[in-house]
């Protein structure tokens, strides 16, 4: 019995020698900030985990929709490419120096086309900052029509290729339900392993019978959040703890919750029970009935969310308690407080470029930081990045140029108030 007890120790001593030597290895990169990492298949509980070795807390940058689209790259005209926003996540990145990038879906746009290479090119982004990053499934990471016909990876293929990185933290997750896949949590825990926040992360699942994808959470799903909860709850509370003894999270998903857009309109029309706190909805937003916010309220763990999807939208309000926040768009290449008209539907070309929206709203492409303090407190802040990065420059859109070019062809650009 002592022999085997003699053999365990040592190794659970070389397992957590080896997981900090494969998974810490970051903590110097200048890159990033101070903080170690346990894997999911190392740690205790069986979640991912950051621990706050410093006693100074946490930072997450948010990102949105990248929608890289290497072969079509259909936005080239306004004079940028898929290289620029790989710069710009970068440049905010080397900026923000955050423990985690957090990338609310839409790595890619779908095309009917192989977009593995892209997928990679994340991949090798994040290996070579030394930086983890937690992605979860947007609508175009994997199309249901394109996936049907063996067009673009599926969600698995696609976890398996980032399952190459060490960096990502993608994982499969135990929702047992078709067409869904990468619902996971990230802990975030004092020195001490005292847990202080953790952050959901809820994929969109897929509607493989009709051929598009589900904008509200599943039953699954729904089911999946509050046994985690429970489970996250009961360990550091006890089983026997009252209900309002709930572990402190957030959460992030692709498509917002119809009480996100509800909110802000409500706000604009004077509603006092929506507290405002920064940006603008610029884009319309498709309704739709979801009650998983109202779960959420009940449980009273999720005080936070972060959305992408709506490229130009990127408000903050709360309402019943709970912040919802669109992240700042985190693309070049994909279209972007613009419209774009055809002369027919059979033109191959676009014959009007509309470029009011950014005149009126400004360009505030980005991301979303997050600092969660050792206390538990946290602040949302957007980083607008013409406003925060030096190098933005380099690679920022020139509207007055890109019109000159436009018109040059015969194209029509109408303009905004700047």
């Amino acid at each position: 019995m002592k022999k085997v007890s003699f053999v365990f120790s040592i190794i659970l001593i070389f397992t957590c020698l080896l997981s900090t030597f494969l998974f810490s290895a970051c903590k110097e990169d200048s890159f990033v900030h101070h903080s170690s990492f346990t894997p999911c298949e190392f740690s205790q509980d069986g979640y991912h985990t950051f621990y706050d070795e410093e006693g100074d807390g946490f930072k997450i940058l948010f990102l949105a929709d990248p929608q890289i689209d290497r072969y079509y790259n259909s936005h080239a005209v306004l004079g940028s490419t898929n290289e620029d926003t790989f710069k710009l996540m970068e440049y905010l990145i080397e900026d923000t120096k955050p423990d985690l990038v957090a990338l609310a879906g839409d790595l890619i746009a779908s095309r009917g086309i192989d977009n593995d290479e892209d997928i990679r090119a994340f991949g090798d982004l994040f290996e070579r900052l030394g930086v983890y990053w937690a992605p979860v499934f947007g609508n175009h990471d994997s199309e249901t029509s394109y996936v049907s016909l063996g067009l673009q990876s599926s969600k698995e293929e696609t976890l398996d290729i980032l399952s190459e990185f060490d960096h990502c933290l993608l994982r499969e997750g135990d929702v047992e339900e078709e067409g869904t896949l990468g619902n996971y949590f990230v802990n975030f825990r004092d020195k001490k392993g005292k847990l202080i926040n953790t952050l959901c992360c809820m994929d969109t699942v897929s509607d493989f019978e009709n051929s598009t994808y589900f904008h509200q959470k599943t039953s699954a799903q729904t089911n999946w959040y509050i046994e985690n909860i429970n489970r996250l709850s009961d360990m550091e509370y006890g089983k026997n703890r009252n209900k309002d003894q709930v572990v402190q999270s957030m959460l992030m998903a692709h498509v917002p919750f119809p009480q996100c857009s509800w909110a802000m309109n409500e706000y604009l029309l004077g509603n006092n029970e929506v507290q405002y706190h920064y940006g603008n909805m610029v884009e319309e937003m498709l309704p739709y009935t979801d009650d998983f916010f109202q779960t959420l309220v009940e449980i009273g763990s999720t005080k936070a969310t972060f959305f992408g999807h709506y490229h130009s939208n990127d408000f903050s309000v709360t309402y019943q308690g709970i912040r919802m926040t669109m992240v700042q768009h985190t693309s070049l290449n994909a279209y972007y407080r613009s419209t774009r008209e055809k002369a027919s539907p059979l033109s191959t070309g676009y014959s009007l470029y509309d470029f009011t929206q950014v005149d009126t709203f400004g360009d505030t492409r980005g991301g979303t930081v997050v600092e969660i303090k050792p206390n538990g407190q946290w602040t949302i802040t957007p980083y607008i990045a013409k406003d925060s990065l030096s190098k933005y420059s380099e690679i920022a859109i020139d509207y007055d140029l890109a019109e000159q070019i436009l018109n040059g062809k015969g194209t029509s650009v109408v303009r905004g108030i700047k």
